[in-house]
């Protein structure tokens, strides 16, 4: 079962929202709640939870830093933001620490439900999926902007057929909410598929040629200043058709380049201190996306390829130098002493002293 966590520094707006979860008729288990950022981030990581909701204002430690810190310390788990109308640039912040997805306050129930069902669909996914589950959650999420339903891309079928990606013959505003003449509902779609392509061209390091001059918050007030349902309609074809024919030119080469080239960097650089974030930073994408490409790839998470990079290391250094365990230690990368001794361990079965005398041993016969 999913587990979620609620962070807001108002107490009835976190039991409010629980309330609502255990009222779904879905498999969400509300495990823990928190006031602010810092309590939320020790509870994370004592409870990992699949899904953070959290408000962007608070006081300490507010929504976006925890982000951040959770894109570090718990990339696998996953963020939805409350925001008011007058919080777009705090959301535009937000997808560069991987947010997936948002909701404005005041809370819609329905909107609320199918936020919660389509993020178990995905949970339900990466369960199943192995190495193909980023490119896949990608091309479906762009197959949805794209030709206006629910449908998803099997990976097979998108993979044998990639311009299907940029088939918009169907894009259109749901008519439910046209028909019900809700304006926020309707507001808060748009603004999330735009975001969503937004949080797109971030991982993907095409912002700037997707929206040339402008930026987000000058598309999303030029949005909801259109009044036209056609001209809305066209509007959001238009933005998103340009993303699909830039991503589709670009091809995937670029992730795959992403994982290569920061392999490449720890090779080079394991002895100095080497996070995630920085890794993210350096090849333009957020650091639970690059989590994601690396496990998809090569099977192993970032932090197992930097460990086993310096531990190979410290293995050549034990059998061929006469280097002191704590200098070793200080050259492979390891804050001190102890931490390197029980990671040697862990990844060998012998301590480095055991090690060292075994190779010794072997040299000798």
């Amino acid at each position: 079962m999913p587990t979620m966590m609620i962070v807001d520094d108002e107490s009835i707006f976190r039991k409010g929202i629980a309330h609502l979860v255990n009222g779904f008729d879905l498999d969400w288990e509300v495990v823990g709640e928190a006031r602010d950022g810092l309590e939320a981030l020790e509870q994370v990581q004592r409870l990992r939870p699949d899904l953070v909701i959290t408000d962007i204002r608070m006081p300490r430690m507010d929504g976006l830093e925890l982000q951040s810190a959770l894109a570090e310390k718990a990339p696998d788990t996953k963020c939805i933001v409350l925001s008011g109308y007058n919080d777009f640039k705090y959301v535009q912040t937000s997808i560069r620490t991987g947010v997936r997805d948002y909701l404005l306050k005041p809370i819609n129930k329905d909107e609320l439900y199918q936020t919660l069902e389509r993020m178990l669909g995905e949970w339900r996914q990466s369960r199943r999926e192995t190495d193909k589950e980023s490119v896949q959650a990608e091309l479906a999420l762009l197959s949805r902007l794209t030709d206006g339903g629910n449908r998803v891309l099997a990976y097979g079928e998108a993979a044998a057929n990639p311009s299907a990606v940029q088939s918009a013959k169907n894009w259109d505003i749901p008519e439910l909410m046209i028909a019900e003449g809700n304006a926020a509902v309707l507001r808060q779609h748009i603004c999330k598929t735009l975001l969503q392509c937004y949080e797109m061209a971030v991982n993907r390091g095409v912002v700037q040629e997707w929206l040339g001059n402008r930026d987000m918050i000058k598309v999303l007030e030029e949005a909801l200043s259109i009044t036209s349902r056609t001209e809305l309609t066209g509007y959001c074809e238009q933005m998103v058709l340009s993303l699909s024919a830039i991503l589709h030119e670009q091809g995937r080469d670029h992730v795959t380049h992403a994982v290569d080239k920061v392999v490449a960097y720890i090779e080079a650089h394991y002895a100095e201190p080497v996070t995630l974030s920085m890794m993210a930073d350096m090849v333009y994408l957020n650091a639970s996306y690059l989590s994601s490409l690396f496990k998809a790839r090569l099977g192993r998470s970032f932090v197992e390829v930097l460990t086993r990079r310096r531990i190979r290391e410290a293995c050549h250094r034990l059998a061929h130098t006469g280097e002191k365990i704590v200098l070793i230690a200080e050259r492979t990368g390891f804050a001190n002493l102890r931490h390197f001794n029980r990671v040697f361990k862990t990844e060998t079965g012998r301590t480095p002293k055991q090690y060292r005398e075994e190779m010794q041993n072997k040299n000798m016969a």
